[in-house]
């Protein structure tokens, strides 16, 4: 009985692990203002990321996705071509099939 306590006690601080380690946290931002804007030089425009954090959109041929986008985002008229089924997966930006619009988030 001892032993089933602990081994219950000991999987649950293990699950709260992994949920904390596996969490996304955001601090508080003032978001994509125009400050911000100012302060990038984009190619393909910009976009909220992470965060709602500016950032520079991705283009053709570039790294999209990632957890939560963090590898960034695809401009208007591209996707993100990646494997659709792992959360992890990072792809390339590819122009969108007609009737997509733009920009991917993922």
């Amino acid at each position: 009985m001892v032993n089933m306590k602990r081994f219950l006690c000991l999987s649950l601080c293990l699950a709260l692990c992994l949920v904390c380690v596996t969490g996304l946290r955001c601090i508080q931002d003032e978001g994509c203002t125009e400050a911000a804007i100012a302060g990038l030089d984009c190619e393909y425009g910009h976009l909220p990321g992470i965060c709602n954090r500016c950032e520079c959109a991705k283009g053709p041929g570039e790294v999209c996705g990632g957890p939560w986008g963090s590898s960034g985002f695809c401009a208007e008229g591209l996707v993100c071509d990646k494997d659709p089924e792992d959360f992890n997966a990072e792809g390339e930006c590819r122009p969108g099939k007609s009737g997509d619009k733009g920009p991917k988030r993922g």
